[in-house]
């Protein structure tokens, strides 16, 4: 089964549409690493950084700071969030919609603004970084997707909101609640939010196509909807901290209980997580366990399969073709739990 892993990720890691690539699999018997030649030791995890935040929020709920149906103008007013959402529904915006991304809030990243540009394209042109406010005003501008409450449309300015109400309820930075409430406990010591006077030596890049691009001030300013940096032994401790509530009610991250609606295919989406189940014809007629967690654009992705105990953590640094990540991670999946 090693063998088998292993030659056929050292053929996926031998395209030039891929950075570093680096795997990390444990299951209930074995564990498998991989790590492409001259990789990087750490890497952005992008939009799986949700997860972190998902986290802190819980903590928040069992220390009884606030609830997921406690609405969000209660806590960060209404100036803020005028004007995100159709008309005066802002106003019954909760953190759990927040969350599960049914506040009918616009994406600030991949929704075009009325220049017809996106920040994507943007960042792309020439990096640059933003406040939480000009992400928040950028949303604005972008037309509201539904009352809040009757679909699911991703959206990462809804994570900023979440980090902003982190902010107000500690009275402390993301970052620095981020490092007490989360790396400390599980001791993690090469995962943090990205800043940008942070070294990024030891941090892979990532593609866009065939291209190598940096894009650090971007990066640095996504916080708690994107900016994590870490490595794959850690990215796994959190994700099994995650899944088994060491760091927060275990219900919160239960699949079992949870309600899914559709995102994009072929993912659902529940309380800040995703769930990927793969209809046969698209795994060559060969049955796999749905996947619990969450990928990130730059191709980074954090997943369970609670049926046979197996965590995956696969990264591939690839922002364009966000799809190869989850090429790779079913075929790890088929692969390991074949053995």
């Amino acid at each position: 089964m090693t063998s088998d892993l292993a030659k056929y990720i050292d053929k996926f890691s031998g395209s030039n549409n891929v950075g570093d690539v680096k795997v990390f699999i444990s299951g209930p018997r074995n564990d498998f690493h991989y790590a492409s030649a001259a990789s990087k030791p750490k890497h952005y995890l992008a939009s799986s950084s949700k997860l972190y935040t998902n986290s802190l929020i819980f903590g928040m709920i069992d220390s009884q700071a606030f609830d997921l149906s406690t609405p969000v103008v209660e806590i960060l007013g209404q100036e803020l969030l005028e004007g995100l959402t159709i008309g005066d529904s802002h106003k019954v915006v909760t953190i759990e919609q927040l969350m599960r991304h049914t506040s009918g809030i616009p994406d600030f990243f991949e929704e075009k603004a009325p220049d017809g540009k996106t920040i994507l394209d943007l960042v792309l042109k020439q990096d640059q970084g933003f406040t939480t406010l000009e992400m928040i005003n950028r949303a604005k501008a972008i037309r509201s997707k539904g009352l809040p409450g009757k679909r699911a449309h991703y959206s990462d300015t809804n994570y900023q909101l979440l980090c902003l109400i982190l902010e107000k309820v500690s009275g402390e930075s993301y970052e620095r609640i981020f490092q007490d409430r989360i790396c400390k406990p599980l001791g993690l010591v090469d995962t943090y939010v990205d800043e940008i006077s942070r070294t990024k030596d030891s941090v892979s890049k990532f593609k866009y196509g065939m291209n190598e691009i940096s894009i650090p001030n971007y990066m640095a300013s996504t916080r708690a909807d994107g900016g994590v940096v870490s490595n794959c032994t850690e990215t796994m401790k959190f994700l099994k901290a995650y899944y088994r509530g060491e760091l927060f009610n275990r219900r919160f991250s239960d699949p079992n209980s949870d309600t899914w609606r559709k995102i994009f295919s072929p993912f659902e989406y529940g309380l800040g997580q995703m769930k990927m189940a793969l209809p046969s014809y698209m795994t060559g007629f060969k049955r796999t366990a749905p996947l619990f967690g969450h990928g990130g654009a730059t191709g980074h992705a954090m997943f369970v399969d609670l049926r046979n105990q197996t965590y995956f953590v696969a990264v591939v640094n690839q922002l364009k073709n966000r799809s190869l990540v989850y090429r790779l991670l079913i075929n790890l999946q088929l692969r390991f739990n074949r053995g």
